[in-house]
Order: C-alpha cells, then sequence, then structure tokens
C-alpha cells in the first residue's frame, strides 16, 4: 500500500479516534477567529490535514479554500504545498487522474521557485497516484527522479527540511513496491530494507507497518507463508503502535488472504472480519469495500447465502458511495475549477487594468520624453543660433575694430596728405618771400662791396647812395620777412 506525501503537517495525532472530536472542534474555532488571509490560510490549511484521511471529502474543500487565499496573495510557496495536498486528498478519494494532474501543478510551481524539495516530493507523490492506479512502469520513473533529486538536494543544501529524512523513507517505500509488483523482487527488498532503515533513523513510524507489509507480500510471492505471516504480523504490530486503522485494515486483510489461500477459513475470516471492522471504525471506505468483497466472496463460495448476501450489500453500498463519492468529487472539481476561472478572470482583469495603467504610464512618459526631445533639440538650436550670433557678434565686432583701425589710419593719412599738401603750400608760400630775402640779400652784399670801394676812393656821396639802396633792400628783406613769419603763423 503505497504513500503520499503531505507537506508541514505529519501528526500522529490524526490517528488517534478519541481525540478527533476535540482537535476538530478546536481547529474550526481557530477558522472561526481567523481576522487575516494569514491565519485563515493556516486554519485551512490544517483542517485539510486533519481531514485527510478520515474524509477526504471534506478535506478537499478546506485545501482547496486554502490555495484559493494563497492564490489571491501570490503566496507561490503556499500554492505550490496546497496543490500538493489537493492532488492528495484526490489520491485518498481513488481520484488518481485529478491526483496527478494537482500533483504536476504542484511541481511547475515548485520549479517556478526554485523549491527544489517541493518538486522531489511532487515527483514521488506522482509516482504513489500512479502506483495506486496499479501503473507500475509508469511509477518506477517518478521515484527513482525523486530518489536522485533528494540525494542532489542533500549535496547543495547542508540546512535540510524536517521532513526530508521522511520524504526519503517514503519515496525508497513505493519504489521497492513498485518494483515488486514489477517482478524484481530482490530490487524490492533492497529499498524495502533501505526503507526501513532510514524510518528508524528518523523515528518516522508511520511508514515502518507499510514496508512489513510490502517485505511479507513478497515473502508470499516467493512461497515464504511462514515469514510472510511473520512480516504481515510484524506489520500489524507497528501500525497499533500508532493506531494506524487504514494500514491496519490492509495487513489483516492481506493476513486472510493468506489464510484463504492456506485453506485456514476460521483464522482467515477472523482476519477479514478484523480488517471490516477497523475501515469501518476509520470511515475508510476502499478498505471496507476490499474486506467486504473477500468476506462475501468466501461465503459465496461455500454457500454461505445469508452472509454472503450481508456482504454483498455492503460491498454493493460502498461501491454506491464510492460512486456517489466520485459525483460529489466531480461536483468539488467543477466549484473549485469555477472558483478559479473566477479567481483568473478577477486576476485577468487586475492584469488588463495594470497593463492599461502600464500603457498609460508609458504614452505619458513617451509624450514626456517626446516633449524633453522637442525642448532639447530646441536648446540645442538656440544654443548654435546664440553660439553664430555670438560668433557673428564677434566678427562684427573685429570686423569694427579693423573698420575704425582703418579709419583712423585713413584719417591719419588723410591728416598727413592734408598736413603735406598744407605744408607744400606753406613752403611754397614761403619760398617766395625767402627768394625774395636771399636776392636782396645777395643784392646788400654786393652793394656793401661797393660801398667799400667808393669809401676807398673817397666818394662819399657815391657811398652815401649805395647806403641808401642797402637800407632799401633792408626793408624789402624785413618786409618779406614779416611775410614769411605771417605764413608760418
Amino acid at each position: 500500500m503505497r504513500k503520499t506525501f503531505i507537506l508541514i503537517l505529519l501528526v500522529f495525532g490524526c490517528f488517534v479516534a478519541h481525540a478527533q472530536h476535540k482537535r476538530s472542534d478546536t481547529l474550526r474555532l481557530n477558522l472561526i477567529k481567523a481576522s487575516t488571509d494569514t491565519a485563515r490560510y493556516l486554519a485551512m490549511k490544517e483542517l485539510g490535514n486533519f481531514y485527510y484521511t478520515s474524509l477526504p471529502d471534506s478535506a478537499i474543500i478546506f485545501d482547496q479554500q486554502a490555495y484559493l487565499i494563497a492564490k489571491k496573495n501570490n503566496w507561490l510557496v503556499g500554492q505550490a504545498h496546497q496543490l500538493n495536498n489537493i492532488a492528495s486528498d484526490y489520491d485518498q478519494l481513488g481520484d488518481y487522474a485529478n491526483s496527478i494532474l494537482y500533483y504536476q501543478k504542484s511541481m511547475i510551481l515548485g520549479q517556478q521557485t526554485g523549491d527544489d524539495f517541493q518538486v522531489a516530493n511532487a515527483n514521488s507523490n506522482i509516482g504513489a497516484a500512479y502506483l495506486s492506479k496499479k501503473d507500475f512502469q509508469k511509477a518506477l520513473p517518478y521515484f527513482v527522479l525523486a530518489k536522485k533529486l533528494l540525494q542532489d538536494f542533500a549535496k547543495t543544501n547542508k540546512k535540510r527540511p524536517k521532513e526530508y529524512n521522511s520524504l526519503i523513507a517514503i519515496n525508497l517505500s513505493n519504489l521497492g513496491e513498485a518494483y515488486s509488483y514489477l517482478g524484481k523482487l530482490d530490487s524490492a527488498k533492497y529499498y524495502l530494507t533501505e526503507s526501513y532503515k532510514k524510518c528508524l533513523a528518523a523515528h518516522y513510524k508511520i511508514v515502518i507497518g507499510n514496508i512489513k507489509n510490502d517485505l511479507g507480500r513478497i515473502e508470499e510471492l516467493g512461497g515464504n507463508n511462514d515469514k510472510a505471516l511473520q512480516y504481515f504480523r510484524e506489520a500489524i504490530a507497528a501500525d497499533e503502535e500508532i493506531n494506524n486503522l487504514q494500514d491496519l485494515s490492509a495487513s489483516n486483510l492481506n493476513i486472510a488472504k493468506l489464510y484463504f489461500k492456506l485453506q485456514q477459513p476460521d483464522s482467515a475470516i477472523s482476519h477479514a472480519q478484523t480488517a471490516l471492522n477497523q475501515a469501518s471504525k476509520g470511515n475508510f471506505k476502499p478498505e471496507v469495500l476490499n474486506a467486504s468483497q473477500e468476506l462475501y466472496n468466501y461465503y459465496n463460495k461455500v454457500n454461505n447465502l445469508p452472509l454472503a448476501f450481508k456482504y454483498f450489500k455492503l460491498s454493493t453500498a460502498m461501491k454506491d458511495s464510492l460512486f456517489s463519492q466520485d459525483k460529489v468529487k466531480q461536483l468539488l472539481n467543477l466549484d473549485f475549477n469555477e472558483k478559479m476561472r473566477q479567481q483568473e478572470l478577477q486576476a485577468e482583469q487586475a492584469r488588463a487594468q495594470n497593463r492599461l495603467r502600464i500603457y498609460i504610464l508609458c504614452g505619458g512618459l513617451g509624450v514626456v520624453l517626446l516633449l524633453a526631445i522637442i525642448f532639447w533639440r530646441n536648446s540645442n538650436q538656440r544654443k548654435k543660433a546664440n553660439r553664430l550670433l555670438q560668433e557673428q557678434k564677434e566678427e562684427i565686432q573685429t570686423t569694427l575694430a579693423e573698420l575704425k583701425t582703418t579709419q583712423a589710419q585713413l584719417v591719419q593719412s588723410a591728416k598727413m596728405a592734408s598736413l603735406g599738401e598744407l605744408t607744400a603750400g606753406i613752403a611754397h608760400e614761403i619760398q617766395n618771400p625767402l627768394n625774395f630775402v636771399n636776392n636782396f640779400s645777395e643784392v646788400s652784399a654786393e652793394l656793401v662791396d661797393e660801398m667799400d670801394e667808393e669809401l676807398n676812393k673817397g666818394d662819399i656821396a657815391e657811398a652815401r647812395a649805395i647806403s641808401a639802396d642797402i637800407k632799401q633792400n633792408l626793408e624789402k628783406i624785413r618786409h618779406h620777412g614779416k611775410r614769411a613769419d605771417f605764413i608760418v603763423k
């Protein structure tokens, strides 16, 4: 009998019948008092785990509600764990198709969040679902992959979850069981023995009865009936210690089948009836069906029609109950899918609004960017225009300065030219009086010489006449000198 692994909660108390009502009331009270999504999520999750074995149809409702809360708040790890729990609920109900589907969803979320342990757990549980379907060939690769993933996880994670050793034990147990159904009994014994060692090391008692049961079945296949009975009894002792009614029922039924085969009907009927009582007490309908069918087959074979009819009615009622349970599962699945569809629709609407906001924001940013580009372009153009104007200004100022310099030079040249002309005019004007002064000076010098000669001759009168001419020349010299002085001034 395969085992699935539910993350987080591994509570032996779930198998203790006398404490169930009290525990149930406490959990429901916690749910009523829950005022936050976190508190409601945890309360729903605990209720789902509590009802997992006894009332899986109730468990699935609580686990679905916990998942919807996790999805609403985008708690990816919580979603992965709840998908795993929903899958386990479907597995417990016998709906293996939905079980495998939700395990796969859980695995995908585990991959997305980088939760390697969850991925390994999902693979192991998918294998367990195929094992329940009796599709052992498909189950085997999932167990082998889960084993490798758990080994790799141990190498890369020094700090491991407390459930790590328990999951290894469960996976090895299921791996051994798959090999046993495939006829590879040596491999089956090896992995079941390894699982048993892991259980002892981890003090994990839940799987021990299951391991002993599988070992007993292997011995029975090998024809070792005494050894098989010993393992079945050890399985009963292990499951009685933890009050695991479901596995107790399976172990007693295995003993019953063996005793029927050994043609010991009294012992067989006793164990079959015990298996039926235990399954009924725990409300495990598939186990009730198996036990009642075994008793019906025996009593029908020996023509004990009243008892055969009794167990036929019971098995038929269980089939009808399981059939109605299938209807309930379908309704639960439809309701859950509708809620998920509504939630997805709301999420899509929220995403659409977010996309619209993003588009508006991007449009606004685009407009701002465009305006910024325009302003930047205009600013650059203004800067270029200002630079051009500045260059032109500097060029004009330089040209103006050059013009001023040229103008000054031209003015200076004009002044020099005018001065030259003036000087030339003055020189020309002065030249005439100077010529007269020079001429009269030369004449006067000659007259003085003549006057000296006349004085030497004693011609005073002539000397005086010459002296008068000299005086007249000196007047002319003085006249032309003043004229030159006037010209200069």
